[in-house]
């Protein structure tokens, strides 16, 4: 078992949306940047505020 502290949280976080803001930059005429710019503010509004401090996840090894 392991514990993450929440600076690899949000290590483990920022490069998802750094990926799709660089994407935004690059592609803001796309006729989906909208919603990629809606999608990425309200993703990063949810982890800010409703679920930064809350999030945690388990893994399993399982075996036969």
């Amino acid at each position: 078992m392991s514990v993450a502290d929440q600076q690899e949280w949000d290590d483990f976080e920022t490069p998802s949306r750094a990926g799709w803001q660089e994407w935004l930059l690059a592609n803001s005429s796309d006729q989906r940047a909208s919603e990629v710019r809606e999608w990425l503010d309200t993703r990063e509004h949810q982890y800010i505020h409703d679920y930064r401090r809350v999030l945690g996840f388990a893994y399993f090894v399982l075996a036969r």
